[in-house]
């Protein structure tokens, strides 16, 4: 018998003497050889599990005259979860078990006909094909992100228009076209690092949501949360939108006339700013 870090936490105060214990389970007595590390779950069973024991239970004879399960020839209930040797895929573990099940068919044909075996990977069995639909739904959160970043950016084209006269100012005061520049992308950049710090706090909240709603029986669904992976592409991304869409503004304004917009006033040259907008929207 195998103990999980719980079990062994609980029950032995996590005594590592628990270790060659003999425990009595179903009027069985079991020797425990291990415990398992914190926080393991078994990839394909989603409930907690106290104990792990061997199919030894299953070879034993109950009943005189009676076959244990592991030797009745029409039991096809087990599962096996395994590791293919180095070197060896994933497909010719599979045709090697087909082959293997072809034979026994041939051989015991009352129990093993139209019954074979195969190999796939852990996850394709967990997961089916819930890949493409995950695809899909990232398709869908790119597009969204695309129409917010858009029409942010149409408003940095509006803000850029209204602040002519405010560029035009700095730029007699002695600015250059590369501060002016900076600043403008500096602000653009800072406000998608603030709008990417707030979707990770909702992302974290909704996460956390989802989870505790969630079906037990989905395999490893406690183990659904951010990590440093889902940080470093936020990151990645509020940076990257953040100057992409920035960096239109930032040059509309750092390339314009200075003393025609203050010939204009605070109306600002809207005539090239237009097409970039009406590119924007559609």
């Amino acid at each position: 018998m195998i103990l999980s870090h719980e079990f062994w936490r609980d029950h032995f105060n996590s005594d590592p003497a628990a270790i060659g214990r003999q425990l009595t389970l179903d009027a069985f007595s079991f020797t425990v050889i291990g415990v398992m590390p914190a926080r393991f779950q078994f990839p394909i069973q989603a409930e907690p599990i106290d104990v792990y024991v061997t199919l030894a239970v299953d070879a034993t004879v109950l009943n005189p005259g009676e076959h244990p399960v592991t030797e009745q020839r029409g039991n096809h209930g087990v599962v096996a979860v395994g590791r293919v040797r180095p070197g060896v895929s994933i497909a010719q573990a599979d045709a090697e078990l087909r082959a293997f099940a072809a034979t026994l068919e041939k051989q015991y044909p009352d129990s093993n006909t139209k019954v074979s075996a195969g190999a796939i990977p852990l996850r394709e069995d967990m997961v089916g094909d819930v890949r493409t639909a995950l695809y899909v739904l990232f398709g869908a959160v790119a597009c969204v992100l695309l129409i917010a970043c858009a029409n942010v950016g149409n408003l940095l084209l509006a803000r850029a228009s209204v602040r002519g006269r405010e560029m035009a100012v700095r730029t007699a005061l002695g600015a250059g076209r590369a501060r002016i520049f900076r600043q403008l992308l500096t602000e653009s950049v800072l406000l998608a690092a603030l709008a990417g710090g707030v979707g990770l706090v909702l992302a974290l909240l909704g996460t956390q949501a989802l989870v505790a709603l969630v079906p037990q029986s989905i395999p490893r669904a406690a183990a659904i949360a951010l990590d440093g992976q889902v940080l470093a592409f936020t990151l990645a991304v509020s940076l990257l939108t953040g100057i992409l869409f920035g960096l239109v503004p930032a040059l509309q304004s750092s390339h314009s006339d200075p003393s025609q917009a203050l010939r204009d006033g605070a109306r600002g040259n809207l005539a090239g700013r237009h097409r970039l907008r009406d590119s924007l929207v559609v």
